[in-house]
């Protein structure tokens, strides 16, 4: 299994560089976010990175938002692994406003999800209650349930705010 990841990866790679040295731009930057994406997965993050960061900047050159939207999106959740929150955050703010451009609902919902989640390991929970009721109010107006990762911050903020940090702690040291 894994040398057959191993001939996909080097399938890849070797596509990828057909597509540069062909002038297919849009295809080698879509080639470079898989690459980048796949090897996140692997925990190889500072390879992932560089791939995702040349895709990101090939779809910019080409002013292909939607791409470069992706590529940020995939670049967040790549941060997110390494608690790299703060990277997270800009990147899902960018990946959002990219979608909002080409009116991406869809993928604007998910990079506001992921900007609540970035918020809130932040301890940045007036952000991420703000980007939580965006987000909810995007969901509704589809015409869809929350997704877990709203409805579980939108419980833990209300938990937060009915019972203060200190009344939590004390809670806890009582067991």
């Amino acid at each position: 299994s894994q040398s057959k990841h191993g001939e996909e990866m080097a399938a890849l790679i070797q596509a990828a560089e057909v597509l540069a040295r062909t002038g297919q731009d849009a295809l080698h930057a879509a080639a470079l976010h898989r690459l980048g994406t796949t090897h996140g997965l692997q925990g190889m993050y500072a390879e992932a990175e560089e791939y995702l960061r040349h895709a990101q900047a090939i779809f910019s050159s080409l002013e292909e938002t939607r791409g470069e939207a992706g590529a940020l999106l995939s670049l967040g959740y790549l941060y997110c692994m390494q608690d790299r929150n703060g990277e997270a955050e800009e990147c899902f703010v960018q990946a959002r406003v990219a979608f909002a451009v080409v009116a991406d609902e869809e993928g604007e919902a998910e990079a506001l999800d992921n900007l609540v989640g970035a918020y809130a390991v932040q301890d940045k929970f007036g952000d991420a209650k703000v980007a939580c009721m965006e987000a909810c109010e995007m969901y509704a107006l589809r015409g869809q349930p929350m997704s877990d990762v709203c409805t579980m911050t939108w419980e833990l903020l209300q938990s937060l705010e009915e019972h203060p940090l200190e009344s939590l702690l004390e809670r806890f040291s009582e067991f």
